[in-house]
Order: structure tokens, then C-alpha cells, then sequence
């Protein structure tokens, strides 16, 4: 889904200060978190030289917490009531920012990591538009762009047409940024959506001069990129191209679209092949014109044929990262892949890591990680996957602490790779936007401790 940043030591020492103190050591590779129930979870590394993770935690249907973990000292801190965080992302300066919805309106927010969880306060604001011709309801995957001095957030989302100003589409794409001396948001926000093509755009990734947005049609089959450039001037005044650009596979594609940045203007972009057979990953090249310039596609398959009774019920594509040191594609996803060469039934829909190549390969390893559902997936900088989903066995929150590939707590299974056509084609498209102003909103949170205990690989 993102960038893949190199956070300097100088720019978080006092990150690394703060989380020294009262270190417990826990060395499990997975470590559950007791009394925190994980209806969903996101979870991201901090900084690449200590195991610190930063992790939200969807503990009800309306509430949510952030829980800061290194090297076994825990703390946590409730959101406001009925705030729920979508995606979340951690800057370069050690800062967190968040998307999601506040009873049903798009909530942008951001803290100091070190501040918050020192005593300081939490920013949010939210996207209010009542009369304009789409109403947002929710932002739901998100990226942190650093331009020059500037941090910023975009982000895609949904909607749904005003009825008194009717529309043909309710896709959305909102850019933000803030100042944080004195916290003050410094853009009106821009929203953007597509009149006439019906296009559910479901992952944004920022590359070196161009800012993608990707998605489907709105039943959920195709696949699609909108390309900002990445000017200056992004947050208040977005510039696109007038074409919507379409990866058309061999055979049709489906489910929402995941994509991160790989090198350059480089991205790879993730869907499930025709009926959910197989997991595509496809390599594109974007021009600084917001063209393609070149696309290439590699499937991952299980090597037997699908058993009786296979159904796509709860199958999710969850999350994509880039690995520098790996220069892998890593893709989580919760489904099909055969546990038994010699077995065609012995398939279960379980949480999976898939590891696509920058390359051609005829066969690879995909990794079963068996211990729970995992919801969220993050790279390590210098090497390691990070993965939090909920504990099978309890409902609590967990984490996979650097999955080693090859360690006790996953399973290796061989899966075959093919590589479809893929080629590239353009639809003209209306574009439309509005600007609305934000509002700051100060949060003081109350920091609390957080128990954990091993799970396994001790």
C-alpha cells in the first residue's frame, strides 16, 4: 500500500530515549495481547532499529485504541467515542497519521507518538460536506507524502450522492495537511470524484512524482488507477490527468485493489485473479505524463485444483508492503492455498503472507500463519514482516513479531506462479472537486498500561 521509508536514527532519538526506559524483554514471535479484543487491527513499525511497533486496535464496535509496544513495555490510550481508524501510517519525524469515520463522518487526525503517550494531546478534524454533490461517510486507506518541509495525507474513501444535487459516482479522494505550531490545518481539503465512471477506489500510494489512486468498478471486478501528480501544491490543489487508466488482465479480475510503491514511480498493485482463484500482482511504471510506460503480471496459484464446496466466503485481500531488503512484493491475505500436495481437499481459509518476486519465477513459498486472523501487514526497515490480527483462541489481539520465513510459528507450502497478459488501456473521465475548511480538534487522552504474554516461538 505505501511508501517505504528509511526513518534516520538523529530524527528519533528522542523516540528511542522515551521507550528505553523499563524495558521488559519479550523475545516470543508472537505475543498476545490479554484483556485487548481486536475486532480489526493495523499495525506499523516505528523505527527500524528497535522492535517498537505502534498498533491500532478496534476493541468494540464503536471504540478504538492505539498500543505502543517496545521490547515488552505496553501502554495504551483510547480514541474518542465511536472514532474508528481505517488506516494509519507513521512519518519520518515519529509522528502518527490516521483515516477512518466518526459516526459516519471522514475523521483525519494526527499525534506526536512520543508526546501522546508522554501526556500530550491527540489533532483530529472532521470532513463535513452536507450540500456539495457527494457526502463522504468514511476514508478508508490512506498515505503520508513528504514534499520537501511538507507532510501531508491523502487519502480515498466513500460516499454517497446527494439526492438534492445528484451524481453519477460516489468515489472520493481527499488531500490534508497540518501545521503543528500552533496545530492548525493549513489547506481547505480538497475532494475529488469521478462524474460519469463508476469507480470504487479502494488504496492510494504516493511514488516519487506521481500520487495513484486504484481501485474497481463499483461491483467490485477491474482494475483502475487514477494518477495525481505530485506537485507542491498537492494538498490544497491536486492536478490529475483527464484519463482513468485500466490494467486489463487475461482473465477478469475482482475484489478491492492494494498497492505500494516498490522503487521510483515503480508500484506494485495487488487484486484476486477471476473468481479468487489465484492472487495477482501486477508491476506497472508510471510516467511523470500519469501514463503507464510498461505492466507486468505474475499470478500465484495453487498448484492443485480448488476441492468441492470452495467458497470465497471471508477471503480478503488485507495488505501489500514493499521489502527493500527482500525486494519482494509481500501480500497478506486471509484464503485458499493447498496445505497437502498429495491432497486436493486440504484446503482451509486461513491468514497467508505471499512473497511475489520483482522478477519471473515458475514457483515460489507462501507462508501460513496458522495462529490467528490476521488483519494488518507492515515491512521492516533492513529486513522483517510484521503482521496483528486476533489470537484464534482467546479473541485478543496479537502480533507476529518479525516473521523470520521459516521460523516455528508458520508453515511453508509451495505455490505456482504464472504470468498472465496484461495490457494497458484509458478512459476519458469528467473530474469534479469541492474544497471545505477544517477544524482542529484537541484530544487529551489517558494513557493506561497493557499486559502481554508469549504465544509462541519463545
Amino acid at each position: 500500500m505505501k511508501n517505504n521509508n528509511m526513518y534516520g536514527f538523529f530524527r528519533l532519538l528522542p523516540l528511542v530515549i522515551f521507550l528505553s526506559a523499563s524495558l521488559v524483554p519479550v523475545r516470543a514471535q508472537v505475543q498476545q495481547y490479554s484483556n485487548v479484543h481486536a475486532y480489526g487491527s493495523i499495525v506499523r513499525h516505528v523505527n527500524a532499529d528497535r522492535p517498537t511497533v505502534l498498533i491500532y486496535s478496534q476493541t468494540d464496535v464503536a471504540q478504538g485504541c492505539f498500543i505502543l509496544n517496545t521490547s515488552g513495555n505496553v501502554q495504551s490510550f483510547e480514541l474518542p467515542a465511536r472514532m474508528l481508524v481505517n488506516d494509519f501510517e507513521v512519518d519520518g519525524d515519529g509522528n502518527a497519521w490516521f483515516c477512518g469515520d466518526m459516526a459516519g463522518t471522514p475523521v483525519v487526525g494526527m499525534f506526536g507518538i512520543v508526546d501522546v503517550f508522554s501526556g500530550g494531546d491527540l489533532h483530529y478534524t472532521l470532513c463535513t460536506a452536507t450540500t456539495e454533490p457527494v457526502i463522504p461517510y468514511s476514508l478508508t486507506r490512506m498515505e503520508v507524502v513528504r514534499q520537501g518541509t511538507a507532510t501531508y495525507v491523502a487519502a480515498v474513501g466513500e460516499g454517497t450522492p446527494n439526492v438534492a444535487v445528484p451524481t453519477g459516482n460516489v468515489a472520493i479522494v481527499v488531500s490534508v495537511q497540518l501545521d503543528m505550531s500552533p496545530p492548525v490545518w493549513l489547506w481547505p481539503y480538497h475532494l475529488s470524484y469521478d462524474k460519469g465512471e463508476s469507480v470504487s477506489y479502494t488504496d492510494i500510494v504516493a511514488l516519487d512524482n506521481n500520487i495513484v489512486a486504484v481501485g474497481t468498478d463499483r461491483r467490485g471486478y477491474g482494475c483502475y488507477a487514477k494518477v495525481y501528480n505530485k506537485a507542491v501544491n498537492f494538498p490544497g490543489s491536486p492536478r490529475i490527468w483527464d484519463d482513468i487508466i485500466t490494467l486489463q488482465h487475461t482473465d477478469m479480475h475482482e475484489g478491492k485493489v492494494l498497492a505500494t510503491k516498490v522503487i521510483g514511480d515503480d508500484a506494485s498493485i495487488v487484486q484476486y485473479g477471476d473468481k479468487r482463484y489465484s492472487v495477482a500482482n501486477t508491476l506497472a511504471s508510471f510516467t511523470m505524463a500519469g501514463t503507464v510506460s510498461g505492466a507486468q503480471t505474475l499470478e500465484a496459484t495453487n498448484p492443485l485444483p480448488i476441492p468441492s464446496g470452495y467458497s470465497t466466503t471471508d477471503m480478503d485481500l488485507c495488505e501489500i508492503r514493499f521489502s527493500v531488503s527482500d525486494r519482494r512484493s509481500l501480500v497478506l491475505h486471509r484464503g485458499y492455498h493447498s496445505l497437502n500436495a498429495s491432497s486436493p481437499t486440504a484446503f482451509a481459509v486461513d491468514s497467508w503472507l505471499l512473497r511475489f518476486p520483482v522478477g519471473t519465477v515458475s514457483a515460489d513459498t507462501v507462508w501460513k500463519l496458522y495462529l490467528g486472523v490476521e488483519h494488518s501487514l507492515d515491512t521492516v526497515a533492513g529486513g522483517g514482516v510484521l503482521t496483528s490480527g486476533l489470537d484464534i483462541g482467546y479473541g485478543y489481539l496479537h502480533t507476529y513479531n518479525r516473521v523470520p520465513f521459516g521460523g516455528v510459528c508458520e508453515t511453508p507450502v509451495v505455490s505456482a506462479f504464472r504470468t498472465p497478459a496484461c495490457t494497458v488501456g484509458n478512459i476519458t473521465s469528467v473530474e469534479r472537486d469541492f474544497r471545505k475548511t477544517w477544524y482542529d480538534v484537541t484530544f487529551h487522552p489517558t494513557v493506561r498500561p497493557v499486559t502481554i504474554q508469549p504465544d509462541c516461538g519463545q
